[in-house]
């Protein structure tokens, strides 16, 4: 397992890569982004970056560009890089990202390479779905309490083989596609809401069934 000062060196390669990868794919330089990276690295960028209340131009322009995976809030979502990250910070990344439909297009989850077009009856992440309708354990208590996404996200992950590439990301991206498919659609059988984390540190993105009396 990595330790985290190996862990924020690949994170802060990664943030270079951004600018490297923009450039040569759709021809955008974050000239910016690039002069933070090198002065205050990757990862103090990227924390600083979401204290903001606002996005950042940057963002904007990935997104009219469709290249919302180039994003750092892409990168901070991926559980590989949790340890770096405070839930509040995940969660804020996620959000972002959310309320530009990133995890609803499936232009999206093409480029990042989430959900392989596959036969659609016998892919890993169709037979994870297919699995998560049936633990009726686990969604007995989803409706009646509620559970974290992370822990949705772990649900699901134990339903996917453990030599599937990117497996905690297929997982997370996993989360509204399962959701949907045994609830229906995001804020219409189901809804997040920010909590309290049990650190006390910032808030928690939980997942709550519409309808349901939470106990």
């Amino acid at each position: 397992m990595e330790n985290k000062m190996e862990l924020e060196k690949k994170f802060h390669h990664d943030m270079v890569n951004i600018y490297q990868r923009a450039k040569a794919d759709i021809n955008y330089q974050p000239s910016y982004f690039l002069k933070m990276v090198s002065e205050l690295g990757g990862l103090e960028t990227a924390k600083r970056l979401l204290k903001t209340s606002n996005t950042q131009q940057g963002f904007g322009t990935l997104q009219r560009l469709g290249r919302l995976d180039l994003s750092m809030e892409a990168h901070v979502i991926k559980p590989e890089y949790a340890a770096l990250f405070s839930d509040a910070e995940i969660d804020e990344a996620r959000e972002r990202l959310e309320r530009q439909g990133y995890f609803k297009t499936e232009q999206e989850v093409s480029r990042n390479l989430v959900v392989k077009k596959r036969d659609p009856v016998s892919s890993p992440e169709s037979s994870a779905i297919e699995t998560f309708k049936a633990d009726k354990e686990f969604l007995q208590r989803l409706r009646y309490f509620g559970v974290p996404w992370r822990g949705v996200q772990e649900n699901l992950k134990e339903k996917l083989p453990e030599n599937l590439e990117e497996r905690d990301r297929v997982a997370y991206d996993l989360v509204p596609k399962a959701m949907t498919a045994v609830f229906g659609k995001q804020d219409v059988g189901w809804m997040t809401e920010k909590r309290a984390s049990k650190s006390g540190h910032g808030k928690t993105t939980w997942i709550l069934i519409k309808g349901e009396e939470q106990k």
